[in-house]
């Protein structure tokens, strides 16, 4: 009895002998799994076997411990690296936007989303390719050929308008493959748009000069032929003022258009002064109203009494004009026999000054922006030079023109003032 009692007793201590430093590994386990990692375990745990265990597992707590410091330290460079390429970006004037080898978008600057229209939330990581599918083909071409970049146009639909952006692509080929995407793209619509208004204006100027010089000594044979041939029968006499009087019409027409390419390719530069808006839009509209009595017009003016603005009324007269002349022209030409109905409206709005006119005619095509372009018309007899007069004009004033359909069934052109 007492030699078992003795074993047991002999057997508790060596048990505690063991479970003691064990325990003190467990604990500094434990504290090490909770984040703490400058703890260790001590260097003597009375057992040999144990003590390099606690050896072992300090050695590793080193090397954690230093695996950690040196990523803090390498995510600390990172974010500073890419704080110092965002703060780069930021000032660039053109759109750059970031992605890696799947499309993913990992660094966009604000003028990227400014162009695109929009938030950083519902574009970074997201796949750019789903968002702005036009770009695929690009992506598709430096893809499939292993190139290390290419640039191209583009037209995107942003809030309603196209738009032209000129894009360059880049890839990044590691070991023949691509790990990533720089994108680089600028917004040239309106660059296109004065290229093509030059070069017309140019080819405008050139056709009024050749078509002017015939039609003053046209005009004078007209009137001798009259003085001239004029016979004396009355039956005779009609039929010969029917033939001089379409010529005489024919030549007219051709004037009015020669003089359409001259005042195209010969617009001033605007005189910008302090103006009054509403006068300016009152005086063009009652000349409208007088002339179309069977056309209702309505005029809501939300501006402040007497408001002043930095205009040129002389050349807002002659937008107005093209505007309301087109709106009618619409009208008359409709097939619809409602009413004809022209709104204008101008009023203050935050930062800028809308003047708002909209008809009841047939509308706008859906290519509606090529409109501006000169020579582009939807009548028969346009000239297809009155909305490029208008665009031009507004161009001028540092305004915006935009084309849009109206609720009342036809067209509804806003022009946007700076203030």
């Amino acid at each position: 009895m007492f030699l078992l009692l003795l074993a047991l007793w002999v057997g508790l201590i060596l048990a505690n002998s063991i479970i003691k430093p064990l325990s003190s590994v467990i604990s500094v386990a434990n504290i090490a799994r909770s984040g703490n990692l400058d703890v260790r375990v001590k260097s003597n745990l009375g057992i040999e076997e144990i003590s390099r265990l606690g050896l072992s597992f300090n050695k590793m707590l080193d090397e954690i411990s230093r695996n950690k410091k040196e990523l803090i330290s390498a995510n600390y460079q990172i974010n500073q690296r890419r704080e110092f390429t965002e703060a780069i970006l930021s000032g660039v004037s053109s759109g750059v936007i970031g992605l890696d080898s799947n499309g993913t978008v990992n660094l966009p600057n604000s003028k990227a989303l400014q162009l695109l229209n929009i938030t950083e939330d519902k574009f970074y990581g997201k796949n750019f390719i789903k968002l702005f599918p036009d770009f695929a083909n690009l992506f598709s071409k430096i893809e499939s050929r292993k190139l290390n970049s290419i640039e191209g146009q583009i037209k995107i639909e942003i809030n309603g308008e196209v738009r032209t952006f000129f894009s360059r692509i880049s890839s990044e080929i590691i070991e023949g493959m691509i790990s990533g995407y720089v994108i680089t793209f600028d917004d040239i619509t309106e660059l296109l748009s004065a290229q093509k208004k030059a070069a017309w204006s140019d080819i405008a100027q050139r056709i009024a000069h050749e078509i002017r010089n015939p039609l003053t000594p046209l005009q004078l044979s007209v009137e001798r032929i009259y003085n001239k041939f004029k016979p004396k029968n009355a039956s005779e006499l009609k039929s010969f003022n029917n033939y001089l009087e379409t010529i005489q019409r024919q030549v007219d027409d051709i004037k009015n258009l020669v003089n359409e390419f001259s005042s195209f390719a010969r617009m001033p530069k605007v005189n910008l002064y302090s103006g009054d808006l509403n006068k300016v839009v009152s005086t063009q509209l009652s000349l409208f109203k007088t002339v179309n009595k069977n056309i209702e017009w309505s005029y809501i003016n939300n501006l402040p009494k007497d408001y002043k603005m930095m205009i040129d009324a002389q050349q807002l007269r002659q937008a107005l004009t093209n505007i309301f002349q087109n709106s009618v022209d619409s009208i008359y030409e409709s097939p619809s026999n409602n009413i004809g109905l022209i709104k204008v409206l101008t009023e203050l709005k935050k930062t800028k000054v809308l003047l708002i006119i909209e008809d009841n005619g047939p509308g706008f095509p859906i290519n509606r922006e090529s409109l501006t372009n000169p020579y582009v018309t939807l009548r028969d007899k346009g000239t297809g030079l009155g909305l490029s007069i208008v665009s031009r004009i507004i161009e001028e004033h540092n305004g915006k023109l935009i084309l849009e359909d109206s609720k009342l069934g036809g067209a509804k052109i806003i022009i946007e003032f700076p203030i």
